[in-house]
């Protein structure tokens, strides 16, 4: 039996250049359990076993029937849970829980849960320790979500089962993908070391031998595509790509959650990559993870992927090829109920083996001892928190913190920004945003804080005592009578605070966008107020996840020099949005993807998954590696009321001459910076290291990120990074 990786020492943060600790985390008191512990009289249950052997020994012990009812997830089914096998002690088992910026479902328990920002607006505070810190977060309230499920004697399907889906590592392709806002960013090394720092925390490999909860890095591979037209869906979509672009893109963060995070668990997707369905990729899923990268975890399936085989994909002639194909092909896990249907036919027909069944049940199996469900509640650490761990004083100040650091001040050209704030300032917030609040969950509405601050409370809190406010009209349409007010408050406030944006109406799993734009009503309802007021008192707020182009607010006639991006900023929008246009926190957000101007569609289809330019169709390329013509905010873009100067410590720009650009281990030699905060504000900068390939090779991308860091200066302080 290989030892996994880092099963010593505490579990730590990866930055690309070093390792951190995490400190601060908050220990809960003690609840009592009320886990099953193993009292088989059989190796299994032999505590100083390693766990893979005590799963291969239960394995074996099951039938070909229960083999293959075992390995499905069942999710989405009324079911909602794997069967227990009663004669061996194995219990009903969920494998299904949600959570990306927060765990979802809680509330099966009636508890809350910690509501973070939008992933994108995570990948915005450029702050891999703050990733850390919230994942582990995330992991401590999974267990006491579960701790109070084992309680009740309950099974709730994804509510308090222990293995996140996620997270969410596909790159930002083309903004107009609906998965754009639960995504990382455009660019596989930051989604690497997004996806290595949420791994790590949330797992807590190094911790114990136990796991506090389990993660699955998805969805492998070359997935950003939900519908097109109503035609081509993610279950019948066929990604053309060549071997450089899923080498050097489309795999490496992948690569990077295996070797640096050692992931639990690997999703596969649900469309096909050259002529494949990605979950029956063995030269990926086996040769590639497996083998070459050494990952010794289960692969599950995306919801109904294996299904989508036989019934959309129509890659195999019988539904029995379909389910042999994954799980010859590196798939143990079925997130759906596929296998349970037809895995026993398909040994029955020699298409597929019982050992192969025993292998994947194995990994599976495996994941479950290292959660520690059939050892004593006494053996297992996390079986000891409770209600008292979840929704903490540090768990708010954490969500907090990170509101405030995704804040992304995209222009702020007249310095309208910060406002001095009197008592006498008038202040009109407009927008259908200004009081809503599950908008800012994101893509998905099911999270449970126990609070979220709408951006008219935050005003509120922080002093603003003459405040107006009118949505001027809804999301997607006219709201009768609501226009005019909303023009009338604005040529009568001091500041007008205009919020526009998307939801999870226009942007969400399985329906992409048809434009990069906003919706009509608001964009008349910007018209408005901009023809009314002058720019010198209006500030656009953008809420959204995927990237939004707004040519006609920076480029129109009223040319708005000042416009922040605030993303779906999770349970402490409000507080973070009031508190950087009032100058008490200076932004430090850096733009994740690339913004580009709206006619950017009209050159690259939605379903070519290319990434360098071609001459010879026109094609311009995608993302900051390779497109080269102007854009409306490049990847990494963000302004901060402090002027910040930067300098290489040798004066000289230094070369690299060894290691692979596409994964976060690159950093072979040490390079310094000098950074100074000439003010007039303390704040935060995010450094970001890019390394450019002097030749004109087209195939060679224009810049490769390769580092990293955010650093606090009070105002006149220098450090050496």
């Amino acid at each position: 039996m290989v030892q996994r990786p880092g099963r010593s020492g505490r579990s730590s943060c990866w930055l690309g250049a070093g390792l951190i600790l995490l400190v601060g985390l908050l220990l809960a008191t003690p609840a009592a359990g009320s886990n099953p512990n193993c009292q088989l009289d059989l190796p299994f249950c032999d505590l100083s076993l390693d766990f893979r052997d005590r799963a291969w020994d239960l394995a074996q012990r099951l039938t070909l029937d229960e083999l293959a009812q075992q390995l499905n997830t069942y999710s989405f089914t009324p079911q909602a849970y794997a069967p227990g096998v009663p004669r061996l002690g194995l219990r009903n088992y969920s494998y299904h829980a949600e959570g990306l910026h927060g765990i979802r479902d809680a509330n099966v328990v009636n508890y809350p849960a910690t509501l973070y920002p939008q992933v994108t607006a995570m990948a915005a505070t450029a702050n891999a320790s703050l990733i850390h810190e919230m994942s582990t977060i995330m992991g401590t309230e999974l267990r006491a979500v579960n701790n109070r499920a084992q309680e009740l004697g309950e099974i709730f399907g994804r509510g308090g089962a222990l293995s996140i889906y996620g997270p969410t590592m596909n790159i930002i392709r083309d903004g107009r993908w609906g998965r754009s806002q639960e995504s990382v960013s455009e660019d596989p090394w930051l989604n690497g070391l997004y996806a290595v720092n949420f791994v790590l925390g949330l797992e807590q490999r190094n911790s114990s031998k136990y796991l506090q909860a389990a993660t699955s890095c998805k969805h492998l591979f070359a997935y950003s595509f939900e519908g097109y037209n109503n035609t081509l869906t993610r279950h019948s979509f066929n990604a053309v790509i060549d071997e450089l672009d899923i080498h050097d893109t489309y795999l490496p963060a992948f690569r990077a959650c295996v070797e640096l995070g050692h992931v639990q668990q690997i999703m596969c997707s649900y469309n096909s990559v050259n002529g494949i369905p990605a979950c029956a990729r063995g030269d990926v899923q086996n040769d590639r993870v497996r083998k070459a990268w050494g990952f010794e975890g289960l692969i599950v399936s995306d919801c109904d992927a294996v299904a989508d085989i036989y019934n959309t994909h129509n890659y195999t002639r019988t539904p029995e090829d379909a389910v042999t194909v994954a799980l010859q092909g590196g798939c143990d896990l079925d997130c759906g109920d596929f296998y349970s249907q037809h895995l026993a036919s398909a040994v029955q027909q020699n298409l597929t083996t019982l050992a192969a069944l025993q292998q994947s049940m194995t990994r599976v199996l495996e994941m479950r001892f290292l959660l520690g469900e059939f050892d004593p509640d006494t053996s297992v650490p996390y079986r000891q928190l409770g209600r008292e761990a979840i929704d903490t004083p540090f768990a708010r100040d954490s969500s907090l913190r990170a509101s405030r650091e995704s804040v992304v001040l995209l222009e702020n050209r007249i310095k309208l920004l910060p406002v001095t704030l009197s008592a006498d300032i008038k202040v009109a917030l407009i927008g259908p945003y200004v009081n809503l609040t599950t908008i800012m969950m994101g893509g998905k509405l099911d999270y449970t804080p126990s609070f979220i601050t709408t951006y008219f409370q935050g005003f509120q809190a922080i002093g603003i005592t003459h405040l107006t406010s009118s949505p001027g009209c809804n999301i997607t349409a006219p709201l009768p009578g609501a226009l005019d007010k909303a023009v009338q408050i604005a040529t009568q406030a001091d500041l007008v605070v205009l919020t526009l944006g998307l939801s999870s109406d226009i942007e969400h799993e399985g329906g992409d966008r048809e434009t990069l734009g906003l919706p009509t009503p608001q964009q008349d309802l910007y018209d408005a107020i901009s023809a009314a007021i002058p720019s010198s008192k209006l500030v656009v707020v953008l809420v959204n996840g995927g990237p939004v182009s707004v040519d006609r607010i920076k480029y129109g006639i009223a040319r708005t020099p000042t416009i922040i991006e605030a993303f779906y900023g999770g349970q402490s929008a409000g507080t973070a949005l009031a508190e950087t246009i009032f100058g008490q926190n200076n932004p430090s957000g850096t733009l994740p993807y690339t913004v580009f101007f709206s006619n950017i569609t009209a050159h690259v289809p939605f379903t070519d998954m290319h990434l360098r330019p071609d001459a010879a169709t026109g094609f311009p390329g995608r993302t900051h590696r390779f497109f080269d013509a102007p854009v409306m905010w490049p990847f990494g873009h963000g302004l901060s009321y402090s002027t910040f100067s930067l300098a290489w410590q040798d004066e000289t720009v230094p070369s690299i001459t060894t290691g692979d650009f596409t994964q976060p281990t690159l950093m072979h030699q040490l390079l310094s910076v000098n950074v100074t905060n000439h003010g007039p504000l303390p704040g935060r900068r995010a450094l970001h290291l890019y390394v450019t390939v002097p030749v004109t090779n087209v195939s060679v991308p224009l810049r490769n990120l390769v580092g990293l860091q955010k650093h606090w200066l009070a105002v006149d302080q220098s450090m050496t990074v």
